[in-house]
């Protein structure tokens, strides 16, 4: 096997598991886990669990465009998760893609997991709004609203995080 750059094996064994990326990405240290990643795609460009773990921490790194692009691999050969969905939804927003957050917020609601579920609606709001779709954006508001009445979710465009009142006020103008 091959041996990610920066992924130290005690027992002596030189292949790269998806165990050792998840301790780097989980202590911080993105790059050892991307190279981790990339090592395993070098095996299999289509490793489903490598390119979601990859997209996950392109994501925390901020290179949304990149998280984006494996999610759309995972997509061609696998199924995306609801987490999945969320997370490429969520790059998409900070790169202002509001069509494709759109299609992978719905898709996700379509999965009907409720851990997600307020968040969705909350981002699928957002994205509505910033596509001057108000009507749906205070209809998706509603429904966040109605399951988690205090949620707060950092949104671009906002410090920090903002409310479902904050939101709505925005949405209404």
């Amino acid at each position: 096997g091959t041996q990610a750059k920066g992924i130290l094996k005690p027992t002596g064994c030189n292949t790269v598991n998806l165990n050792d990326i998840k301790s780097a990405k989980r202590r911080g240290d993105y790059e050892t886990a991307l190279n981790g990643c990339n090592d395993l795609l070098t095996l299999d460009e289509n490793e489903v669990d490598a390119l979601k773990m990859r997209a996950s921490i392109y994501f925390l790194m901020e290179k949304n465009k990149e998280a984006i692009e494996d999610f759309n691999q995972v997509d061609q050969v696998s199924k995306l998760s609801t987490k999945d969905l969320y997370l490429g939804a969520d790059a998409a927003l900070n790169i202002e893609d509001y069509t494709t957050a759109q299609m992978w917020l719905r898709r996700g609601l379509d999965m009907e997991d409720d851990y997600f579920h307020s968040s969705m609606c909350f981002l699928l709001a957002y994205a509505n709004m910033q596509t001057s779709k108000f009507n749906d954006a205070l209809d998706y508001l509603k429904l966040a609203e109605d399951r988690e009445p205090n949620l707060k979710l950092p949104i671009p465009g906002f410090s920090g995080v903002a409310s479902i009142p904050q939101l709505k006020a925005e949405v209404i103008g």
